[in-house]
C-alpha cells in the first residue's frame, strides 16, 4: 500500500477544526450507515501506538510552546461503538493531554501542550487505542448512475477542485463520454494509476499540480489530486481521507529512510454518487479502487495521524520546516512520528 507525506491541512483549517470541537469524554453518537452497494469482510481488531518525537533546536529563536495532534479513527459502520470517535481502550501520555472530540464525521484527537521548552530537549508524545476494521468493497454493478441524476446541491458536496490543468481536464472530457459516473472514477483512477508513477522522494507538495503533471511522479498525496482534478472536471464530488495504512506493524518500511513520518499513513478518497451517498476509493488501486482493505482506517478531517506546530520568541506559530535533500527530508525540529501496531482477526 502507498502512504503519503500529507501531514496537515493549512493551518487555518487545523485551527477551525480544533475552535469547533468540544473538550469532552467519548461522546455517544449516530452511526452512519453502509452506502448502497458497499459490502464488507474480515473484520479486524488492531491495537495502535502513535509516538511523536520532538527536539527544540540547540540554536535560534527560543520556543515557547510546542503542540501536538493525535488523530483518532472515525466511528464507521463497522467500529462496533456508539461514541463520535471509532475506538476504544484508549490512553496516552504525557496525561496532560486533553481529548477533543466533534461529531461522527470530523471525529476526535488528542492535543498536547508543552512550554518553555530548553535547547536541545527532545518531548515524547504516545497514544494507543484499539479500533475495528474490515474490508470493504463497493460492487460498480450494483446499480447505474447517470449524469443527469445530479442535482446542484449535490455539486455543491465537495470540495472545491480550483483551476484544472489542461491535460487532466482533456483526459477527464474523453473519459467521460464514454462513461457514467460509477464507471468514470474507475476508469480515472486507471488513468491514475498508468500514468504517476509512485515516488515518495519527490521534494514538491501535492498539491503542485503542475509538478506532477510534469514528472508523473508522487506518492498517494499526488496520486489523489490528480484524481480530484479529473472528478472536478467531470463534476463528481470529491472528499479527501486521511488515515492509517496498517501494512507494518514496526512502523518503518524503507520509506522512513526518506521521511521520519512515513510510517503506516495514507491517503485516499471519498465520491459522491446520488441515491448512493459517499463511496471510498483509492485511485492508486486502479480498476480495484473501490476495494479498501481493512488495514486502511479513516481518520478525522483535519489532518492525517498527527501534527507538530511550534511557537518561537518574536515569530508566529508555524509548522516545523521540512527540507528534501537528495531524496531525504530534514526537519528543523527533529520530528520522528512512529505508528506501530498488533492485529487479531475477529
Amino acid at each position: 500500500m502507498k502512504r503519503s507525506s500529507l501531514l496537515v491541512q493549512p493551518f487555518s483549517i487545523l485551527a477551525a477544526l480544533v475552535l469547533t470541537l468540544m473538550q469532552a469524554p467519548l461522546v455517544s453518537g449516530s452511526i452512519p450507515a453502509l452506502p448502497p452497494g458497499v459490502t464488507t469482510d474480515h473484520p479486524m481488531m488492531y491495537r495502535v501506538r502513535q509516538r511523536t518525537k520532538v527536539m527544540a533546536p540547540r540554536s535560534g529563536p527560543a520556543c515557547n510552546k510546542i503542540r501536538v495532534w493525535h488523530a483518532l479513527p472515525n466511528t464507521r459502520p463497522w467500529s462496533r461503538v456508539t461514541t463520535n470517535v471509532g475506538i476504544t481502550a484508549l490512553s496516552y501520555v504525557p496525561k496532560t493531554g486533553k481529548v477533543e472530540v466533534g461529531d461522527v464525521e470530523e471525529g476526535g484527537h488528542i492535543v498536547f501542550s508543552s512550554d518553555n521548552i530548553r535547547p536541545g530537549t527532545q518531548l515524547v508524545y504516545e497514544s494507543d487505542f484499539q479500533v475495528i476494521s474490515v474490508n470493504r468493497t463497493f460492487n460498480p454493478h450494483s446499480r447505474t448512475i447517470f449524469w443527469n441524476q445530479y442535482s446542484k446541491k449535490d455539486l455543491e458536496l465537495g470540495e472545491d477542485i480550483g483551476e484544472i490543468h489542461p491535460t487532466l481536464a482533456a483526459v477527464a472530457n474523453d473519459l467521460k463520454r464514454d462513461n457514467q459516473p460509477i464507471m468514470f472514477v474507475m476508469k480515472a483512477s486507471e488513468w491514475v494509476r498508468e500514468n504517476i508513477k509512485y515516488d515518495a522522494s519527490v521534494a514538491y507538495g501535492n498539491d503542485d499540480i503542475d509538478q506532477i503533471m510534469t514528472n508523473r511522479r508522487g506518492h498517494c498525496g499526488h496520486a489523489q489530486n490528480v484524481l480530484k482534478q479529473l472528478l472536478g472536471q467531470a463534476r463528481i464530488p470529491y472528499k479527501p481521507v486521511f488515515g492509517l495504512n496498517l501494512v507494518d506493524r514496526y512502523g518503518g518500511l524503507n520509506e522512513d529512510r526518506i521521511r521520519l513520518d512515513y510510517s503506516n499513513n495514507h491517503m485516499w478518497a471519498q465520491v459522491y454518487f446520488p441515491s448512493i451517498g459517499w463511496v471510498e476509493v483509492d485511485s492508486f488501486q486502479g480498476d480495484k479502487c473501490y476495494f479498501i482493505p481493512a488495514c486502511m482506517i479513516q481518520n478525522n478531517t483535519g489532518f492525517q495521524n498527527y501534527s507538530v506546530w511550534v511557537d518561537e520568541e518574536g515569530q508566529e506559530s508555524r509548522m516545523p520546516n521540512w527540507s528534501c535533500v537528495n531524496g531525504r527530508f530534514v526537519c528543523d525540529y527533529g520530528v520522528d512520528n512512529a505508528i506501530t501496531y498488533s492485529e487479531q482477526a475477529m
